[in-house]
């Protein structure tokens, strides 16, 4: 995932980069074009979107001036975010990633039970439901309620290593020990992982 989040959008972030100060971002632009829940952890408050043409445009209007990294500064500071990003990696690769084993049938039960709770319109799930549907939540029961994947992401929100590949890797991870415990659920893992973050590796 990309710091800017799209290719139409600054974050927040990028436009601190650019030069934008709080002041001058309530002064010129206003609230965001565009709200999205945060990537890296939910606990975190919603990722702000400006749209790019607009920031320039208003660059432009204002005389603000993008800030110019010197070529020298600018290798150094990536060289430090891939330092810090193959630390992440290897610290997310020596993670223990514990899925506890149950029943088929226990399994089941619980992944309805836990999706009927949290349900807030719709049919209830039931043993009967959609297969896929069903395939479903058991993985999301198993990944939120019984791993520390939500736990260990939020540990590492916004660090540097989560952005650059960190947090497909943790998702990968939870998604291959499910798999390996509960078979029945590999395609639902795969495809999961494809739909968040695409053919990444």
């Amino acid at each position: 995932m990309s710091e800017d989040w799209t290719p139409e959008h600054y974050t927040l972030t990028g436009l601190r980069a650019r030069g934008w100060t709080d002041r001058l971002i309530e002064a010129h632009l206003g609230p965001p074009d565009r709200v999205r829940p945060n990537p890296f952890s939910k606990r975190k408050p919603p990722m702000r979107l400006w749209l790019i043409a607009r920031v320039e445009a208003a660059e432009a209007e204002h005389g603000i001036r993008p800030r110019e990294k010197s070529p020298v500064r600018s290798a150094a500071m990536k060289a430090s975010a891939q330092r810090r990003a193959d630390a992440m990696m290897a610290e997310i690769d020596a993670l223990d990633i514990r899925v506890p084993q149950m029943s088929r049938g226990a399994l089941l039960r619980r992944a309805c039970a836990h999706f009927n709770e949290r349900r807030r319109d719709g049919e209830p799930a039931t043993p009967s439901s959609d297969p896929a549907f069903l395939a479903r939540i058991q993985l999301n029961y198993l990944r939120h309620a019984m791993t520390d994947y939500d736990a260990l992401l939020d540990e590492r929100a916004g660090r540097v290593g989560i952005r650059m590949g960190g947090h497909a890797r943790l998702f990968r991870r939870v998604m291959d020990a499910i798999s390996a415990r509960y078979p029945h659920l590999a395609q639902a893992c795969e495809q999961q992982y494809l739909w968040r973050f695409g053919a990444q590796e």
